[in-house]
């Protein structure tokens, strides 16, 4: 196994008794080969993820070769950050073998690249801000639970700040609160500025004595009285006309008529909320709200008196003008779920949504959809239900691809973030119909291998992307697409049609950077598109054609030398029981091989000619065997 930043070595065992072996390797990738005698070591170190494979060659004096292919399996992950393993792999046979990283809990990302944010897991207390442990550290951090708080700074309780020091600095009560707590007095008596002290209150200075005629204040209280010739009434407050200063006869006086003993007069009088006006006899109504105002929030003037009211989300208290907060969060029912976080605010109050959903519908619902870490914050209610629907997120299955149906496209300059699946779609069916309308597209059929004309319409939704992922060419997207008959289309016919749609894609967008056919039977074809010669009915340009027709001839040719070559060998041809084989998962070694005698028609030293063995029958003749034939073959030679 390959990982990244570190170096792996690969033993190769290669020998051939009697000649010199050279070895080669086939295939772009940063390595060293070094030789100690039949020794062989190569060293491959990746700096980053690079998909590669590549094959070993060893070769004798005589040009005789042999070539292995091992299996490259390469992990994307530092050994600090995860584990590399084959569990989930879709193809374990696949070369190169791209592990899966399994990440430690402090990283994440395909190849464990990222710091994994700590806070997407946690929901701070009263939605503070939440800071990450940098990786390799795991978890979160929250600020510390606010005052009238303890706890971690993720859960805070409040603390009854009355039954310790609280009840001590308040003058008269202490009531606790979330997160706070207050004093409160005694009736008679306001809280002072500081929160903590009481001061006594003047009813008759704030007119709260609803007394008809004087006022007097005393501690915590006050006495009402009458004007001189009016009796106090046993309700403490009104006052009526003593008989026996009651004016005679007719008078001119508004509301009340008083007889003055001493300067035997008779004067004009009015009750509390009333000025006597400069005619001395009417009287004219005090607006209260204009001259004192004793109500905290809203003061209601009435004909001889007022009235007090308070704003929404608070309370009128038994003094009749002093208006407090109510705290919603201590009625059961504010918000619409247990589950749901209450804050009061002054007048008001707000409900939350736990970590990880969202208000609809009158509840909190899970988020289905993946959303970003930033926006996994509590979620404030608008408006409130009593209903709660939780959604399950739906699960879609991964599309494989069907046998040698599958295309691969590399997409120069395009991430899995900015691919526009319904475009390319759109693209390649229109490429693939135009394409189809003037050549023969054919269908695979995996049953029989059969290949069925395909000229009927293809739809964006018959094109099947079963997998995307980013590599440093850029995006390498694998799809394929689906025939009207149910069978594939071929994936050559794929290829040739986003080739002549090159400029097409272009104008969308989409670099292509190389074409490939997935899994092919034998030679990968690769296609890079190019702007090409004026091309023929099946795609192909004029001179393409002259050069596959001058290559078909001069491959029958080489084909036919070799036969009458391999004849002539034929009948002098020994196979030996050695092999190229892997040592384990690290060692390559080179052995079994054969010797054929070359005869000599001259009766002089016999030469020999070396072949890698690629395949023999366990029961061949043994080593010592062959040398033992080899010894009289010799001596033949000589006599």
């Amino acid at each position: 196994m390959i990982t990244v930043g570190e170096t792996a070595l690969y033993t190769l065992h290669i020998t051939d008794p009697g000649d010199t072996v050279s070895v080669t390797i086939d295939g772009e990738f940063p390595y060293t080969l070094d030789q100690n005698g039949s020794i062989w070591t190569l060293n491959v170190t990746l700096s980053s993820l690079v998909k590669f494979s590549f094959n070993v060659i060893a070769s004798d004096s005589l040009n005789a070769t042999s070539v292995i292919t091992p299996q490259v399996r390469i992990c994307g992950c530092p050994a600090n950050r995860g584990n590399c393993t084959v569990e989930g792999v879709q193809n374990v046979s696949s070369n190169p073998l791209i592990l899966i990283c399994d990440c430690i809990e402090a990283y994440e990302g395909n190849y464990c690249e990222d710091d994994f944010d700590g806070c997407t897991e946690v929901s701070c207390f009263n939605d503070a801000t939440c800071s990450d442990v940098p990786a390799p550290g795991t978890g979160a951090i929250c600020p510390p639970c606010p005052s009238g708080y303890t706890g971690d700074g993720l859960i805070c309780d409040d603390i009854n700040e009355c039954n310790s020091t609280g009840a001590r600095n308040c003058s008269h009560f202490c009531n606790n609160t979330i997160g706070s707590y207050q004093c409160t007095c005694m009736s008679g008596y306001e809280l002072h500025s500081d929160g903590r002290s009481c001061n006594e209150i003047n009813e008759c200075e704030r007119l709260l004595d609803n007394c008809q005629q004087e006022c007097m204040n005393t501690d915590g209280s006050f006495n009402c009285s009458c004007y001189d010739g009016f009796l106090l009434q046993n309700d403490g407050r009104s006052c009526q006309n003593d008989p026996n200063r009651e004016c005679l006869g007719d008078n001119m006086c508004e509301q009340f008529c008083v007889y003055d003993n001493y300067t035997k007069t008779e004067n004009c009088s009015c009750q509390s909320g009333y000025d006597l006006s400069s005619n001395m006899a009417n009287c004219t109504d005090i607006d209260e709200c204009l001259e004192t105002n004793p109500c905290t929030q809203i003061c209601i003037n009435t004909i001889g008196s007022f009235e007090c009211n308070c704003l929404d989300g608070f309370q009128l208290q038994s003094d009749g003008f002093t208006c407090t907060d109510i705290d919603e969060c201590l009625v059961l029912g504010s918000c619409p779920e247990p589950r749901i976080r209450c804050v009061n605010s002054p007048g008001s109050f707000d409900c939350f949504c736990p970590l990880g959903t969202v208000f609809q519908h009158g509840s909190c619902n899970v988020i289905v959809d993946p959303v970003s870490s930033s926006s996994l914050s509590s979620t404030y209610l608008s408006s409130l239900s009593t209903s709660l629907v939780l959604a399950s997120p739906s699960v879609t299955p991964t599309p494989t691809v069907p046998a040698n149906s599958g295309v691969v496209v590399i997409l120069n300059g395009t991430n899995a973030s900015t691919f526009d699946r319904e475009s390319f779609k759109n693209i390649t069916a229109e490429a693939l119909n135009d394409y189809c309308s003037s050549n023969e597209c054919t269908g695979v059929s995996s049953q029989k291998r059969k290949r069925t004309a395909t000229n009927t319409m293809i739809e964006p939704d018959d094109i099947v992307i079963t997998e995307t992922t980013e590599t440093s060419n850029g995006l390498r997207v694998i799809f394929y697409i689906k025939g009207q008959s149910g069978n594939p289309i071929d994936p050559n016919a794929v290829v040739a049609a986003i080739k002549a749609a090159n400029s097409r894609y272009a104008n969308a967008g989409f670099t292509i950077a190389s074409l490939t056919l997935l899994n092919p039977p034998s030679t990968t074809i690769v296609v890079t598109p190019t702007t090409s010669a004026t091309p023929t009915d099946d795609g192909l340009s004029a001179g393409q054609i002259a050069g596959i027709t001058i290559g078909v001839l001069i491959g029958t040719l080489l084909t036919i030398v070799i036969i009458i070559s391999v004849a002539c060998f034929i009948y002098y041809r020994k196979k030996s029981n050695k092999v190229l084989m892997k040592k384990n998962d690290d060692e390559f070694a080179v052995e079994n091989l054969y010797y054929e005698p070359t005869p000599n028609p001259e009766g002089l030293v016999n030469s020999m000619k070396l072949k890698f063995a690629q395949d023999f029958d366990r029961n061949d003749k043994s080593e010592s065997d062959m040398d033992n034939v080899m010894k009289k073959r010799e001596s033949k030679v000589e006599s």
